[in-house]
């Protein structure tokens, strides 16, 4: 089903399949970033648009044709048919994708303990696929995920190509052997929020409370200037 962003009114096809019908439903336009919000009427109304119609046979002379086939584009972070990368949540939800193939069920018991839900990407291009429909609140990100690049992207790297109004509601945690939990000049340098040491994986519940508590105050300012402005 096709949805027309109205901020930059561009067209995002969604696969019939993932389409909520009868749900109202929020996604991120690909495009701009911007929040697409989808009525409850408007799914109903695009399923009976794709409805299929009743199939009328060809007079026995016609010659039949060949099915078109699509196109292979060549991008690798290009949506493909049957991709399944369109998440959906609630407007109210706090969401955190995962991406730690070691302590990912560790940290997705906590995470969901705090209320938020989880987003467990396969690898590097399916969460970066996710991405452009998902703002994700919180990222956790293990070293060892990037470990494989695929067709030369990382996800830390993604990440820091992010616009600076989007990148700045994600909250992301570098995790790895030899950072030192909350050391703040290591996540400088590594552009990210905070970093955890694997060591500390049991207090990170503790450790992500302060932290994010810490990082909100901070950023509350300028969050509430970028609302004003109706770009947040």
């Amino acid at each position: 089903m096709e949805f027309i962003c109205r901020s930059c009114s561009k067209p995002t096809n969604i696969p019939d399949a993932k389409v909520p019908v009868g749900k109202a439903f929020n996604f991120a336009c690909p495009h701009c970033k911007e929040k697409v919000s989808v009525t409850a009427e408007e799914t109903v109304a695009k399923k009976e648009q794709a409805a299929p119609q009743p199939e009328q046979k060809a007079p026995p002379s016609a010659p039949s044709q060949p099915s078109p086939q699509p196109t292979e584009s060549g991008d690798v972070l290009a949506v493909a048919p049957g991709d399944d990368v369109v998440e959906y949540f609630d407007e109210d939800d706090v969401v955190a994708m995962i991406c730690d193939n070691d302590h990912g069920d560790e940290f997705a018991k906590i995470m969901e303990k705090l209320g938020y839900k989880i987003s467990r990407p396969k690898g590097i291009i399916d969460a970066i696929k996710k991405m452009k429909f998902t703002t994700y609140h919180v990222v956790i990100l293990n070293e060892t995920f990037d470990d494989q690049p695929e067709s030369g992207y990382t996800l830390h790297g993604h990440l820091a190509t992010l616009e600076m109004h989007q990148r700045r509601k994600i909250f992301v945690i570098r995790v790895g052997e030899h950072y030192r939990s909350e050391d703040n000049m290591a996540a400088f340098a590594e552009s990210v929020n905070y970093v955890l040491n694997v060591n500390d994986i049991p207090q990170f519940e503790t450790l992500f409370q302060r932290a994010i508590t810490d990082h909100d105050r901070f950023y509350k300012t300028f969050r509430d200037a970028l609302q004003q402005r109706g770009i947040y």
